[in-house]
């Protein structure tokens, strides 16, 4: 959990006039010190579980700090437990949702920028509805507990005083009003203006107009941009501008290169290491371990782009066992009828690279020689230069550099 800033004095939020006096309404930094202390020794959900010790991760790293700045509380439902154990799948998140609240903006042109930084900046406080982390397998969204609401939200609501509550996500939207109709919804929310919207997603940022032209008067420190989306960048089977998509994924290529120059030569720099396995492990298993991880994440990659363009494809659905390749297959050709053409020997690249992470993922590397699939695996191999050792793939450095290849030619034909 943030640290919180301490030594403000009380915070002006709004003002209003009452019976003909005059009234403020402020932020309460003592209310919310006593507040914070109270979240972050919860045990109601685990029972006498230790705050960060039986369970990792336990408590969410929210609400943020107040600052004289606050005049924003953004609600969400919960935590993403995902997000722990893929950082990328967070740090998109992060972006879409920076860009979606406050449009193409000067504070993220830089490479790889640090979306967190906007939500510390005290302008906009962040709260879940449900503060622990929880897995979708253990709880659907739709029936996370009202615990941590029903003790804690009145209380923040006092304590930050703000003049504007955004409310993200649909169950959570349900949860609240009993519908996600946004004509069926109230305009106000214990007293509070709201706004409300679906989880923003990639290329969907146009659904966020009307929140943003009602965020630039309350901001100071973050830019807002509210202009229309443009009508040309409306896409007849997506919603969103296809820019939006290509942005996206220039940030994960920049990520997927940093990655790979950064195990491309990777060895153990220990020369103390006790044992011969010792040696073994840090020479040796993890660094072919990270190389093996690389050409997952490409063919990850390729994959999740695919699903982002067509959002409404029937074919993103889980497929039957046998069926995984066949069903990329198909989503490069209907990428292809719909968008940008992808030439075929990109296609047959794209193809063996999948059919190379798939050896990795569930055969550990090992393309054995009995098994009936080796023979697709030995076509995707020597399509891209690769090789095996004693049946199991070798990765190093040109065999990186060649997925990255791939991915690179990929994004060029990304909308």
């Amino acid at each position: 959990m943030l640290d919180l800033v301490h030594g403000h004095a009380p915070v002006q939020s709004f003002t209003d006039f009452s019976g003909g006096r005059f009234k403020m309404k402020t932020a309460n930094t003592q209310k919310y010190a006593e507040l914070y202390a109270h979240i972050k020794n919860c045990r109601k959900c685990h029972g006498n579980q230790p705050p960060n010790g039986a369970r990792p991760f336990h408590y969410a790293p929210e609400p943020k700090s107040l600052t004289s700045q606050t005049k924003v509380m953004l609600l969400t439902l919960r935590p993403s437990f995902q997000a722990l154990n893929r950082p990328l799948v967070s740090t998109r998140f992060f972006r879409a949702l920076a860009l979606s609240l406050f449009g193409p903006n000067p504070q993220f042109t830089e490479a790889i920028p640090t979306y967190f930084d906007v939500f510390k900046c005290g302008e906009v406080y962040w709260t879940h509805y449900h503060k622990c982390y929880i897995k979708q397998s253990e709880i659907p969204f739709e029936d996370t507990p009202t615990t941590c609401f029903d003790i804690f939200f009145q209380r923040e609501l006092d304590a930050v005083s703000p003049s504007l509550l955004i409310i993200l996500g649909n169950p959570l939207i349900q949860k609240l009003f009993g519908t996600t109709d946004r004509q069926r919804i109230p305009t106000k929310y214990h007293g509070v203006e709201c706004l409300c919207a679906d989880f923003p997603k990639t290329g969907a940022e146009p659904e966020f107009v009307t929140i943003r032209k009602r965020l630039q008067p309350l901001l100071q420190q973050i830019s807002v941009d509210p202009a229309e989306v443009p009508a040309r960048f409306i896409l007849q089977s997506h919603t969103g501008a296809p820019d939006s998509m290509r942005r996206h994924a220039d940030f994960e290529l920049e990520c997927l290169d940093m990655y790979c120059k950064l195990i491309k030569d990777s060895v153990s720099t220990s020369n103390d290491t006790g044992t011969i396995d010792d040696r073994f492990c840090f020479q040796e298993v993890i660094p072919r371990w990270n190389r093996y991880n690389f050409i997952v994440l490409c063919s990850s990659f390729i994959e999740d782009q695919l699903k982002t363009a067509l959002p409404d494809s029937s074919l993103t659905a889980a497929p039957r066992r046998g069926r995984r390749w066949p069903i990329l297959r198909e989503l490069l050709c209907e990428y292809s009828r719909n968008y940008r053409n992808i030439d075929a020997e990109l296609e047959k690249d794209i193809l063996a690279l999948a059919k190379i992470r798939n050896t990795i993922a569930h055969c550990g590397g090992i393309a054995y020689p009995e098994n009936a699939l080796s023979a697709p695996v030995e076509d995707a191999l020597k399509r891209l230069g690769m090789r095996k050792f004693n049946d199991m793939i070798e990765i190093g450095p040109i065999e990186c550099e060649t997925a990255l290849c791939i991915i690179k030619r990929f994004v060029e034909v990304l909308i």
